[in-house]
């Protein structure tokens, strides 16, 4: 296949991803009463699908999901989804660029899936913890710290293991399937 038509196939498929994170980012589950604000949501697949089918664009994935984030939800909670979920997507698509001899392996996607969970969780305790306690600052509430230490790791961990089990499993699939073996 000529190579321009290649890219433009590859584009267009990352366009539908895109266009497919954008409905699934409508459909969100509160996680509980306090923390309701805490949303489940699939829309981060496609992202993880992108990054990983096409390492390459991952920066324009990252700026399609940022566009995305504050389109479908208020400017708070699309700051912290953006820092999620680039936390996330940003060090797998780095991993596959820099390292396309390996990019094959499941090992290695395991890996950086696993790596790109890592510091999304950490990073979220942070980011969390900061944001708030300048809230708090400015007058508004502030959490426990049972709160910093249990629910923003369990939550960051479930929805980002979550997308990235969905994410690897249907990439697979699709692999075989533009390699004409399914």
């Amino acid at each position: 296949m000529h190579k321009e038509t290649l890219r433009l196939k590859n584009l267009l498929i990352l366009s539908v991803l895109i266009a497919i994170s954008f409905v699934l980012a409508r459909w969100q589950i509160p996680l509980m009463p306090p923390y309701n604000f805490l949303k489940f949501d699939l829309s981060e697949t496609p992202m993880i699908m992108a990054v990983l089918l096409y390492p390459e664009f991952t920066l324009l994935t990252a700026l399609a999901y940022t566009a995305l984030a504050y389109m479908v939800y208020d400017p708070i909670g699309a700051t912290f989804k953006v820092i999620a979920v680039l936390s996330m997507i940003l060090p797998i698509g780095i991993g596959n660029f820099f390292a396309p001899t390996y990019r094959k392996h499941k090992g290695f996607q395991i890996g950086l899936l696993i790596m790109g969970i890592a510091t999304r969780v950490g990073i979220m305790v942070g980011v969390n913890y900061y944001l708030i306690e300048i809230a708090h600052f400015w007058g508004n509430i502030s959490m426990p710290i049972s709160y910093y230490i249990v629910i923003i790791p369990l939550f960051n961990l479930g929805q980002a293991t979550l997308n990235a089990i969905l994410g690897y499993i249907t990439t697979t699939q699709i692999e075989k399937i533009l390699a004409g073996e399914a």
